[in-house]
């Protein structure tokens, strides 16, 4: 039952994988022809603002008009189909492809009333918004990439698998090596019961460090090999993602618990230790998730009011130089003996 539901786990994992694949190379496709249709898009927009009205070749250039706008139509009908299985494709997207529609159509319906300036403006907001679409996609192109790079390696059970699934498989090993342990528990040490004064408890310490019986050894050794399978292949896609020397300290943790697993056996500071490497695979989890998700501008209004102090400057100036030559009027003030002396030489010169 156990290798049954292993098979129809990775059988789904491996529809899921190449799922992925389809839709990023869809993306691809999809992001090929907007560009191929900006391109063209823009080509026209220049033959329109060099042309007159009366131009013979005016009905031509807006039969192109009409091509393109087919052309467009192909791609909405595509990114649509994409949607539907893909949360990537935001609401905002399908907006823009609202957008992209009305002011082609507005472009149409302006140019065929020989308004040239009014539909080159809105062929210039075609433009416009097919530009920004193309960047949305290629951010959405970005994440399914990276979510692919974290799919397991192709190798054995796992293929195809994705972080959910690793996790899902670390949970396994934790409740298959707690198992281990009660039934260890639950059993007498044989080793132990002939010398009680052994290991200093009546043997039964050793029941979790080593004395297993034959089917003990066999489960733990299957422990051990998927242990070191999750390991390896998780270090492989970690190394394509780039996320490899980020996540060293967990590999290594991992790895230690493969040869405490052959050294000790069954025992709880191992189940301890592989607890926590679920729990480290879990917040992996979190932070792939959040890098997926689409950083949105945001603007603010200007909530400060500044105030010009130049002229505030200028003033103060002022005030202190017209201070300063009120004090340059001003007689001085002097000592009691220098005012006596200053009377005694004016009443000298007076007489």
């Amino acid at each position: 039952m156990k290798e049954m539901s292993m098979k129809m786990k990775s059988a789904q994992a491996g529809a899921q994988g190449v799922q992925l694949d389809a839709n990023i190379e869809t993306m691809r496709q999809i992001l090929d022809n907007l560009m191929v249709f900006s391109f063209e898009q823009e080509a026209l927009l220049l033959d329109f603002k060099g042309i007159r009205i009366n131009n013979p070749a005016y009905p031509k250039q807006l039969k192109k008009q009409q091509i393109l706008k087919e052309h467009f139509q192909h791609i909405d009908d595509s990114l649509f189909v994409l949607a539907m299985n893909n949360p990537m494709i935001s609401e905002e997207i399908t907006s823009k492809l609202t957008d992209i529609e009305f002011d082609i159509n507005k472009a149409l319906e302006r140019l065929a009333q020989n308004e040239l300036s009014q539909g080159t403006a809105s062929q210039q907001y075609v433009m416009t918004n097919t530009n920004e679409l193309a960047n949305m996609l290629s951010e959405v192109l970005g994440n399914m990439q990276e979510m692919a790079n974290l799919s397991l390696s192709p190798n054995g059970s796992g293929e195809g698998m994705q972080l959910p699934d690793i996790i899902k498989a670390q949970e396994g090993l934790n409740k298959e090596m707690e198992e281990g342990i009660e039934e260890g528990e639950g059993k007498p040490n044989q080793k132990g019961k002939d010398n009680p004064g052994e290991n200093g408890k009546d043997g039964k310490e050793g029941q979790g460090e080593g004395q297993l019986g034959e089917e003990g050894s066999a489960k733990l050794y299957e422990i051990f090999k998927e242990q070191q399978l999750l390991r390896q292949q998780l270090e492989d896609k970690l190394r394509e993602a780039g996320l490899d020397k980020k996540n060293a300290g967990m590999l290594n943790e991992m790895e230690r618990i493969e040869r405490e697993l052959l050294e000790k056996g069954f025992n709880r500071e191992t189940l301890r230790r592989m607890n926590q490497i679920q729990h480290r695979l879990l917040q992996l989890e979190e932070a792939v998730r959040e890098q997926e998700e689409e950083d949105r501008r945001t603007s603010k209004t200007n909530l400060e009011n500044f105030k010009n102090t130049t002229q505030d400057q200028n003033l103060r100036a002022k005030e202190y130089f017209n201070s300063t030559e009120i004090l340059n009027r001003q007689s001085l003030p002097l000592r009691q003996i220098y005012k006596t002396k200053v009377k005694r030489y004016f009443e000298s010169v007076e007489n």
